[in-house]
């Protein structure tokens, strides 16, 4: 997303030369009339610095940047901040003070907030305004979701992109480093994925940036240790650094080295003779490993995010361990980009700064503003890549021939299929495919008896495109399925399923199913109150069932009590047959949408309904409609 400060810095770095309001549209890819609406605040704001004439754009005087709490300048980014602070904090904001803080008119924000509203539907949410106070009404779990998906949007502004690390690291060429990677990796024969790469190019410009002015620090300098690494890929890394330190007239420490070689050998294919979290604890201490661990535990319980593989773990821990060497030794470093990250990306800056909090208190450092950035960086580049492979199969391609294509085959099938798979590994024989964890497998070569695979030629046609568009359908639909049928013989028990209910009124089914539950020993005493309180905002009949839960309550077990009542009862504007009571815990509030989905959609149709109220047992009840499960 453009901002003023982009447009800004672009115009400081301009050395006083003339500019169009084309050229720096041209730079930033966006319209000239989006360029011409900027350039007038900014001619409003710095009238003796700036000079704009039909000869051109002319600054005379540095244009100084507001860098402490930056104020939000476009209707996107005052919807982000006025989301994130009723969500975050979910509480509500005086609109008096919400409108000092934007330094918009009273009016504009009224505007604004009616635009923000409509955007809201889509997520059963409400956003309102009372005794002049702004809040959002909604269930807890759609509030979740829709700052679940802010987050996932502002990954897309691609947070670590190669325009981003070139913007940061302006004393090096990212591109050309990143090619240099893959130059080295090819010459081995070993491939890694884009998340990957962009995460060992990052550490890399990160140390070179860092090469000049730690060259006084002590690291804790790797010698015998490197004899645990594959030799491989210490061989790599040592002809990487070799080459950079030649480009670049810089160096590496030893230290440098093994960290960029332990990074590498968590992704890079055709290798699994190590362990990697039990290597990546020689290069870093049992504290670090132990704070990550209470990082993404906590990002995990507070937002959802899931930060729990090896990849991250060892990336991170690397970060964190020579961010404190930083920190403690007084090394300052800068990211340009700080005040970028804080306005188009929000909700992560927020996530790195309680991050950040949490190494403050452990480890009895103070983490600045540029450091907290950084985290930004890693973090955003996890959740791009949870935001790109949520939908995506992984693969693995088996191609004997692999490295004399130059990489054609697999650019082409990425290039058709970039929505649906992701290839995680490249093989030339299929006597790897022991150490590969796919969901399905394209060869050039037969191969026999492995499940979910197809056999392609080796120049990718259309008739390839098909059979592999068939493979991926079908293990998508199978993924779905098991994924729901799972889920419903465990939530289902044969002590909550009750036959010919009889309950008087909605009330009551609420008292006498929840009390069973509390019988069970399944929830507390406050768990009917907090139905009712769900039932008071809004009914949750479906059609002709109920799926009473509460709002903003966990259990200590998820299961779903079902009642096929005898005579249908008035829920809300509808007469309902069938009750289905959710008890969540907070560890399976996740899934708790699939489900929902899953029953108010089955039971939509009046077959499908007719043919569970008519089932006489809890095995008939499972056994239909686990039947009735289809895509």
């Amino acid at each position: 997303m453009l901002t003023k400060r982009d447009i800004l810095n672009y115009l400081n770095n301009s050395n006083s030369q003339p500019l169009t309001t084309k050229s720096i549209a041209a730079h930033f890819r966006v319209t000239p009339r989006t360029i011409q609406n900027y350039l007038r605040d900014i001619k409003e704001e710095y009238k003796d610095c700036i000079e704009i004439s039909k000869q051109g754009i002319v600054v005379k005087k540095k244009l100084e940047l507001q860098q402490d709490n930056p104020v939000p300048l476009t209707y996107q980014e005052r919807k982000s901040y006025i989301l994130r602070k009723l969500l975050v904090n979910d509480t509500s904001i005086d609109l008096n003070d919400l409108a000092d803080e934007l330094c918009i008119s009273e009016v504009t924000l009224q505007n604004e907030i009616k635009r923000i509203r409509r955007s809201l539907e889509q997520y059963v949410l409400t956003l309102k305004t009372k005794n002049n106070q702004l809040f959002i009404t909604g269930l807890t779990k759609n509030k979740k979701r829709l700052m679940i998906q802010l987050i996932y949007n502002e990954a897309d502004n691609s947070l670590v992109s190669l325009t981003t690390l070139n913007d940061i690291f302006q004393n090096y060429d990212a591109k050309e480093i990143r090619e240099i990677i893959i130059q080295k990796l090819n010459e081995k024969h070993f491939f890694i994925d884009e998340y990957s790469l962009i995460n060992l190019l990052l550490h890399v410009l990160i140390a070179m940036d860092q090469s000049q002015s730690l060259q006084n620090i002590s690291y804790d300098e790797v010698n015998s240790d490197f004899i645990e690494l594959n030799r491989h890929f210490v061989s790599i890394i040592d002809e990487l650094c070799q080459t950079l330190e030649d480009i670049y007239d810089i160096k590496f420490s030893s230290s440098n080295r093994y960290q960029f070689t332990l990074l590498l050998m968590t992704r890079a294919v055709r290798n699994k003779e190590i362990n990697e979290i039990e290597t990546v604890k020689l290069s870093v201490s049992k504290d670090i490993i132990n704070l990550v661990q209470e990082i993404i535990d906590q990002i995990y319980k507070n937002f959802d995010i899931d930060l729990n593989i090896n990849e991250f773990i060892i990336a991170f821990s690397i970060h964190i361990k020579n961010m404190l060497i930083r920190l403690r030794e007084n090394v300052s470093i800068h990211n340009p980009l700080l005040y970028s990250i804080k306005l188009t990306s929000p909700f992560i800056y927020d996530i790195a700064v309680y991050i950040c909090n949490i190494i403050s208190k452990q480890q009895n450092v103070e983490v600045y503003d540029d450091e907290v950035a950084y985290i930004a960086l890693h973090i955003g580049a996890r959740i791009e890549e949870l935001n790109n492979t949520r939908e995506k199969l992984k693969a693995t391609l088996i191609c004997p021939q692999y490295y004399s294509y130059y990489n054609n085959q697999l650019k082409k099938i990425e290039a058709h299929f970039h929505d649906d798979i992701m290839i995680d590994y490249i093989l030339t024989n299929p006597t790897e495919l022991n150490f590969t964890q796919s969901d399905i497998i394209i060869s050039t070569i037969p191969i026999t008896d492995i499940n979910n695979s197809v056999v392609i030629s080796n120049f990718f046609n259309d008739n390839d495109k098909e059979i592999i568009s068939e493979l991926i359908k079908r293990v998508k639909k199978q993924r779905s399925k098991d994924k729901i049928t799972k889920m419903l013989k465990k939530l289902f028990h044969k002590d909550l399923f009750i036959m010919n209910a009889q309950y008087k009124s909605k009330n009551s089914a609420i008292h006498k199913m929840g009390n069973l539950l509390m019988e069970k020993g399944y929830v507390s005493d406050e768990f009917i109150d907090k139905m009712l309180e769900r039932e008071n905002i809004s009914p949750t009949n479906f059609g002709m069932i109920a799926i009473p839960h509460p709002i903003d309550y966990y259990t200590k077990k998820t299961v779903i009590e079902v009642a096929i009542l005898k005579e249908p009862i008035d829920w809300g504007n509808t007469s309902v047959k069938i009750i289905f009571m959710f008890s969540i815990s907070k560890l399976d509030f996740s899934n708790f949408s699939d489900v929902f989905s899953f029953l108010a959609s089955t039971c939509s149709d009046d077959t499908n309904l007719d043919s569970l109220v008519n089932c006489k047992s809890y095995e008939e009840f499972m056994t239909t409609i686990l039947n009735l499960y289809s895509l």
